[in-house]
């Protein structure tokens, strides 16, 4: 079974409208397209998937190209870029490490110190918090108590007792 030539045809006219002058011709171009018909539609969709499965394994084939170009490139960049680097020598080298080692000694040797100062004021806060606490504490106790001995008294000299338990009246 023959297959049929199922792609698309263009063509093209060109169309020359004339007018009054020839300064103002204008030149169109017209597009006709002509669409094959298919006789059978299970001939026409076998023909669609079979190019579609060329094209997607030249896509794939073209792709793979690219991308082994372009490692290939990757690859020659990076080697050039590599001899463009300016190694230090073994001296350089063993200077850098040592003044590095050093900064990291003395930086810690710092922070060291830091943290033991700030542990050391951590500490006399709470214990001024907690002194200031008891201070507090004790003198409500002493406020109180001396409240209950007026209230004691007065007991006492009436036999009856007021309170006043108004904020700020003691």
């Amino acid at each position: 079974m023959a297959k049929k030539n199922n792609k698309k045809q263009v063509k093209t006219k060109k169309v020359v409208n004339k007018a009054t002058t020839p300064a103002e011709e204008k030149v169109e171009e017209v597009k006709e397209t002509e669409t094959p018909i298919a006789d059978n539609k299970a001939e026409a969709k076998e023909g669609k998937s079979a190019k579609l499965e060329k094209n997607a394994s030249k896509d794939k084939k073209e792709t793979k190209k690219i991308d082994d170009k372009n490692k290939k490139r990757w690859f020659r960049d990076f080697r050039s870029e590599l001899k463009k680097v300016n190694w230090p020598t073994g001296k350089e080298l063993f200077n850098n490490t040592a003044v590095v080692l050093m900064v990291v000694v003395v930086v810690s040797v710092l922070i060291f110190i830091l943290d033991l100062a700030f542990g050391a004021l951590t500490k006399f806060e709470v214990k001024q918090i907690e002194k200031f606490k008891n201070e507090t504490s004790n003198s409500i106790v002493e406020n109180v108590s001396n409240e209950n001995q007026t209230i004691g008294d007065n007991n006492t000299e009436t036999g009856t007792t007021e309170i006043d338990l108004t904020p700020g009246n003691n």
